[in-house]
């Protein structure tokens, strides 16, 4: 029969699980959706061994980015945090401590809100953007990156002024 395809049965979308037609449908669609992306890039093969920790290394990030999308949106702004639920339990609560501590030392009202990856559709946004803001760093593939890099306000590289390479 022309024209008829075999339904799939998503539960949810993951950019590095999808088909190529699938990840190709779900750019489209974010390059259609009123979003701003923020993103730090950690090269962790730079990252000296005394930072290492969940709870260093976390706020380390963190710094990176949190002041600047305050700065970008006011300290005024309330924001609405959603993070992907991270089953180990001592990486979350480095990750949630890190992220609290660096939100109340900008002074500004929040809420934070995880979920698994797949139950709440930014967080599947959150894994596209993520997904190929990582693809053009590790590979050199920016295919995926265009088509979102209008949605892309940082992409800060947190180590990029280091040449030491630990690993």
């Amino acid at each position: 029969m022309l024209g008829t395809r075999k339904p799939r049965d998503y539960t949810h979308f993951h950019c590095t699980e999808d088909a190529q037609y699938a990840r190709d449908g779900m750019f489209r669609i974010i390059a259609g959706l009123q979003i701003e992306a923020y993103s730090v890039v950690v090269q962790k093969n730079k990252a000296n061994p005394s930072i290492r920790t969940d709870h260093v290394f976390y706020e380390k990030v963190f710094k990176g980015l949190v002041p600047y999308i305050v700065r970008r949106h006011g300290s005024e702004y309330a924001f609405h945090i959603f993070a992907s639920e991270i089953n180990v339990r001592r990486k979350r609560a480095a990750l949630m401590s890190s992220l609290k501590g660096i939100l109340n030392e900008e002074k500004v009202q929040y809420n934070l809100h995880l979920h698994p990856n797949h139950s709440h559709h930014l967080l599947q946004v959150s894994d596209y953007v993520c997904w190929a803001v990582a693809r053009k760093w590790e590979t050199g593939d920016s295919r995926p990156h265009a088509s979102v890099a209008a949605k892309i306000r940082s992409e800060f590289d947190l180590f990029a002024r280091g040449t030491t390479t630990y690993y």
